[in-house]
């Protein structure tokens, strides 16, 4: 079985299972983010909804992550893999690049990841429901190359960047990120000199559904990879730093149909409802309509 790690919960505890509870926390995040920056507008706001596949439900594990994306490690939320075509430069004229590399949003982005698994457990209350909101970002940062990012990765804690960075030397505590982390910039003595693709163990599947992101031709024998996907430069990096995430260890929310993925990532129609049994005729959209 592929390794896979409990999400984080975040932010959260102090919240009810109610669309109003968490509509007015997000409320707070934007207004929080304008704040902090004279470029940041506070509408209008976008989102985003990113139905994960490697994200699971376990009875006795809770939210578990086996796959890359989104990266929930050291306080940093992350989307940097996957989704390539949700976050592509072209569709968000809403950043504004602040240094070579780097952008910051002007208008706030969300970015809502559910489970995206139909063999998921279920608790004893949700009677056949598997497709779970797991975290809600506010994207914060951008990055271009992956060597942007990890510039930025460098300069969190190292918690932060040591289960991203997958071009790191093989060894037990690295193991994580060789296989699911989402940087794949080179790191020599501490600072980034380049990028590359990651080994042919990172567990990552091509927009053209093969593994080892679809490459055929080896040019380094010890990657296998002649171009990698994740390090276009058109396709935005993002990030949410450590106060302007939140996410579930525990399903709450729960998606009920059709979260499959469209070429702006997936879900904008699709039907969401709190954990109680009362009032669900809104969708998690429409009752956020106000912040969304």
């Amino acid at each position: 079985m592929a390794p896979q790690r409990a999400i984080p919960e975040r932010g959260t505890a102090s919240l009810s299972s109610s669309i109003e509870d968490l509509r007015n926390r997000l409320e707070q995040l934007v207004e929080e983010l304008a704040g902090e920056r004279d470029e940041f507008q506070t509408s209008p706001i976008n989102g985003r909804i990113y139905p994960a596949a490697s994200i699971d439900y376990l009875n006795d594990s809770g939210l578990v992550q086996g796959g890359s994306s989104p990266s929930y490690w050291g306080s940093l939320w992350s989307l940097t893999c996957c989704k390539h075509k949700m976050r592509q430069e072209h569709f968000f004229d809403y950043f504004e690049e602040v240094e070579p590399g780097v952008l910051h949003p002007t208008q706030p982005l969300f970015v809502f990841t559910c489970a995206g698994k139909t063999d998921s457990d279920t608790p004893d209350w949700a009677a056949g429901r598997e497709r779970w909101l797991t975290s809600v970002a506010l994207v914060t940062h951008a990055f271009k190359g992956m060597d942007d990012y990890g510039r930025f990765l460098l300069q969190q804690d190292e918690a932060a960047w040591k289960d991203r960075i997958t071009t790191q030397e093989s060894s037990e505590e690295t193991s994580w990120a060789r296989k699911k982390g989402d940087c794949h910039a080179i790191i020599e003595d501490g600072e980034v000199v380049g990028v590359d693709s990651p080994y042919p163990e990172h567990d990552h599947v091509s927009s053209s559904g093969t593994s080892s992101c679809g490459c055929s031709t080896t040019v380094n024998p010890e990657y296998d990879h002649v171009y990698h996907e994740d390090n276009d430069t058109s396709i935005l990096k993002f990030a949410s730093t450590s106060n302007y995430w939140l996410s579930w260890s525990k399903p709450q929310f729960y998606w009920t149909v059709g979260n499959g993925p469209d070429f702006v990532g997936g879900g904008q129609g699709t039907v969401a409802y709190r954990k109680s049994s009362e009032s669900q005729t809104d969708t998690i959209l429409s009752e956020l309509r106000s912040a969304l």
